[in-house]
């Protein structure tokens, strides 16, 4: 009997899910530096489209300032220098304290920058942290992570009532309390609800309002009347006199004659302040004349 042993090889790419995701790494000098996901060798041309392609701009191995433009081109990015002329440095120092082994900040791992110039094959240079060890030569190596830049917008303060948070080609601005806007430069009109009861006139202030309330009327929305302590229901339902009387008192109360201005005046501000509807409609559109209960015409009405 022969057995047979069958071998498959399979070769594994990269998703596409994991083509272009970033990890910040640091800030300096307004910009926000990122490892950038790149698919392929990790050579120049490969770093700079995967920077691009992320909506980035891309550091050279040197900041580009005076005396440190060797490995440098006018495409990269220009930043002030520390204590290095090299990138990597300059993050290794700001995230782990270490300047020159720069193989040895575990972020920058797998990190490959743009450096024109340096190799025939046009490699980018890379940072191996597992081996500590730098100046890897990108033509070797694929699939690993291309250094990027993009200025930090909140380093301007654009916001200006609240904390900013700096976003790839943008920022977010969290408001204070009593501000809106995408800068939170526009003051919240708390007035514009319309909180005063009773005729109160509202003042608008940063993160709230207050009421001036007219005579007889007091609360902070002017909401205590001349006549508290009064419980009223108003119903939108059209009844005759005789029925309204009926359902008030199957919900315990009785029906209101209100003969006093002062309180017809309370009422129907409050009547129009919480359902826009006119109390007094059936009264001045009325053919016939209208009576209270113990028989008394109503202002302004003859029988």
């Amino acid at each position: 009997m022969w057995t047979v042993l069958l071998f498959v090889s399979a070769l594994f790419a990269w998703p596409d899910s994991s083509k272009g995701q970033h990890v910040y790494l640091a800030t300096h000098d307004g910009w926000s530096f990122y490892k950038v996901r790149t698919s392929g060798p990790m050579t120049n041309a490969n770093v700079k489209a995967a920077c691009e392609a992320a909506g980035m701009s891309y550091p050279c191995h040197s900041s580009g300032m005076a005396g440190c433009t060797g490995y440098w081109t006018s495409d990269c990015i220009r930043y002030d220098i520390v204590a290095s002329c090299y990138t990597l440095s300059v993050l290794s120092g700001n995230m782990c304290g270490i300047l020159d082994a720069v193989g040895s900040c575990q972020p920058l791992d797998d990190t490959f920058v743009y450096i024109p110039g340096w190799r025939s094959d046009n490699s980018a240079y890379g940072v191996d942290y597992e081996t500590h060890t730098w100046e890897l030569h990108g033509a070797n190596y694929h699939n690993m992570y291309a250094l990027c830049a993009d200025i930090n917008e909140c380093e301007t303060s654009p916001c200006v009532h609240g904390n900013c948070s700096d976003d790839v080609g943008g920022y977010t601005c969290t408001c204070e309390n009593g501000w809106e806007g995408a800068n939170c430069d526009q003051d919240i009109d708390e007035c514009a609800s319309n909180p005063c009861w009773l005729g109160g006139t509202c003042l608008d202030h940063v993160a709230g309002y207050s009421c001036v309330c007219p005579k007889d009327a007091t609360g902070k929305n002017c909401e205590i009347g001349p006549f508290a302590g009064e419980c009223y229901e108003f119903s939108t339902v059209a009844l005759t006199h005789r029925e309204a009387t009926e359902a008030c008192n199957t919900n315990g109360g009785r029906l209101v004659d209100v003969k006093d201005g002062k309180q017809q005046r309370f009422l129907a501000d409050n009547i129009a302040a919480t359902s826009g509807v006119s109390n007094w409609l059936a009264m001045t559109s009325a053919q016939t004349p209208i009576f209270y209960s113990d028989g008394s015409p109503c202002s302004g009405m003859t029988p």
